[in-house]
């Protein structure tokens, strides 16, 4: 019997020569396509990158802030990145105890590489009732912080958060008045008001329970720290000890109402 040369070209001969002889002329050819898949294209497995690292320095514009009545209050948070990392930093505000809603707004948030500041924006929705707006979140402390991957240090800053109602002082000179009847008298209403809502104006008005009285302000809405009231008593007025009732309004503050007796003469 004539025996047949394998069919292997000489340039694999090598490497088939170590291969066990029970191997085919197929199986070796497999096997050749096997090791050269293998060996002809190395690549390397790459593990995760390592962690960023690290730190964060924040800045609040002001380490105390003042919420009073609807008006919206806002500041400036500024960060620093240092030790190598340059990616984006998450603010989260934490420790607002309200005893109604109180909205934070963080824009933006995270703050994306390359920028350095977000405005943080907070509101609270008081309840209004004829004693005024009511329920104001406690005042007290409240933390800012700035955090990014687990390998970067994070860091927080305390505010301090004042609410309530900005305080409006209200009074008259003089205290009463005593006006004949079919004439008139006038009295300077006086209003001292907080620093931070000095410019906010002030709506006066007066009335009372007796027919025959009229009131005329020079400054009926105003931002000056006082206003002059005239009260005309008409002629039909009997004599006798009157009230008469002058009220303060503020928008975000204090309503003050003073009783003013007017005594009218004949």
């Amino acid at each position: 019997m004539r025996h047949h040369a394998p069919l292997v070209h000489p340039r694999w001969a090598v490497l088939i020569g170590g291969l066990p002889s029970a191997i085919s002329r197929g199986g070796a050819l497999l096997a050749v396509a096997s090791v050269t898949a293998c060996g002809g294209d190395k690549k390397e497995i790459q593990g995760p990158p390592p962690p960023e690292t690290g730190t964060i320095a924040l800045a609040p514009l002001s380490d105390t802030l003042e919420l009073r009545g609807d008006s919206p209050i806002w500041f400036v948070a500024t960060i620093t990145r240092a030790g190598g990392f340059t990616g984006p930093v998450q603010l989260s505000v934490a420790g607002i105890t309200p005893t109604s809603s109180v909205s934070v707004q963080i824009v933006p948030n995270p703050i994306p590489p390359g920028a350095t500041t977000s405005v943080v924006t907070m509101r609270e929705t008081p309840t209004y009732s004829d004693q005024g707006p009511s329920n104001f979140p406690d005042a007290g402390p409240f933390t800012i912080s700035a955090h990014a991957s687990a390998g970067v240090t994070p860091d927080s800053k305390t505010v301090q958060l004042l609410t309530g109602l900005p305080h409006l002082g209200f009074r008259a000179t003089p205290a009463s008045l005593t006006i004949q009847s079919g004439s008139s008298g006038t009295m300077t209403l006086w209003m001292t008001r907080e620093e931070r809502t000095d410019f906010l104006p002030v709506f006066l008005n007066a009335l009372s329970a007796t027919e025959g009285f009229a009131f005329t302000f020079d400054q009926s809405v105003t931002t000056a720290p006082s206003a002059i009231l005239t009260i005309a008593v008409a002629a039909t007025v009997p004599a006798g000890a009157y009230t008469v009732q002058v009220r303060a309004i503020q928008r975000v503050g204090e309503s003050k109402i003073l009783t003013v007796p007017v005594t009218v003469t004949k």
